[in-house]
């Protein structure tokens, strides 16, 4: 590809006049176009087509992977609440807002979404396998109340806690017989 096809789809949104004059330049001497073009390209920032952006210095793509197993273990540890961003932030040895950006760089999720979606999991699990009331499933998975608990459950789930509870019953003394078996299982390994 030569300069002239590289920058192409720049010079077309160019004024009129100015793109009319590089046409004419075009068919005229194409080699003196190139360079006018690949200078002026250079000095406002154009980077040819199907070139990769250049890397940033300072830029990150997101938490070393030390990192991101640190703020997740965090956060796990402390599911039912407890600890902030700040200190998460802290342990990963970043600001705040730069622990933000970067946690979400790496999950997709920010962090506060990102433990929304865990606490969620944890109450799906016990959901399961528990016959617990879901006041208390709430409260032992760091929401603030039931009602907090069912509208989050919701918006990750498409349906509430207690439907989802039915769908998805484990029935409590074939959930303890498989656990038994699979505790045999290990224990003759």
């Amino acid at each position: 590809m030569n300069t002239l096809e590289a920058y192409t789809p720049h010079l077309l949104s160019l004024d009129k006049k100015i793109a009319w004059a590089l046409l004419l330049l075009r068919s005229s001497a194409p080699e003196v176009l190139a360079d006018v073009i690949g200078n002026y390209a250079a000095q406002i920032g154009l980077r040819p087509l199907n070139t990769p952006t250049p890397a940033v210095h300072g830029k990150t793509s997101g938490l070393a992977p030390w990192q991101l197993n640190r703020a997740k273990s965090l956060f796990e540890a402390n599911l039912c609440g407890g600890i902030g961003v700040e200190e998460v932030a802290s342990a990963c040895r970043l600001s705040i807002s730069h622990f933000s950006h970067a946690f979400r760089q790496s999950t997709g999720l920010s962090p506060h979404n990102w433990l929304i979606r865990r606490r969620v999991e944890k109450a799906k699990e016990m959901l399961c396998t528990q016959n617990s009331p879901l006041c208390e499933i709430a409260i032992e998975c760091g929401f603030t109340d039931q009602s907090h608990f069912t509208r989050l459950f919701g918006r990750e789930s498409g349906m509430t806690p207690r439907h989802w509870r039915r769908m998805h019953w484990i029935d409590a003394p074939s959930h303890e017989v498989a656990a038994e078996v699979a505790m045999e299982i290990r224990h003759d390994s």
